[in-house]
């Protein structure tokens, strides 16, 4: 095996792995799907261009994206936890705006709190609530 092969093998594909993983765990929010995925992907590649000792990396790649996955899964509930602003975009103020002798009742997201909080609001943080069940 040559250099620029090893490089491949033990830095450009995990790398790949790693990143692409993160973006499959905030798409589909299942480190099993997202295992399963790559797995597949890898799986494909090894059979049709290469020798099945190569299957023993496919293995490795996919506790790769799996453990990945679980870490990003883990990360981003601790952010949401914690009440951190960009972890919680889900997240929506329904504000009370007593303006003269007019209750104006409103959702609102981050982007416009600004505005709300310039007028005498009355807000409490909930979640929208617009996933309703049927």
């Amino acid at each position: 095996m040559d250099i620029n092969t090893i490089l491949l093998i033990f830095f450009a594909i995990p790398l790949g792995v790693i990143i692409f993983s993160i973006a499959l765990q905030k798409l589909v929010r299942n480190p099993f799907l997202v295992a399963s995925i790559i797995f597949a992907i890898f799986l494909i590649v090894v059979l049709a261009f290469f020798d099945s000792i190569f299957l023993i990396l496919v293995i490795a790649y996919t506790i790769l994206s799996f453990v990945t996955a679980l870490i990003t899964k883990i990360i981003w509930r601790f952010f949401k936890e914690n009440g951190n602003e960009e972890a919680n975009f889900n997240k929506c103020n329904v504000n009370k705006i007593v303006d003269g002798d007019q209750e104006i009742i409103s959702v609102s997201t981050n982007e416009n709190n600004e505005l709300l909080n310039s007028k005498s609001a009355i807000g409490t943080n909930q979640n929208c609530g617009w996933n309703r069940r049927y």
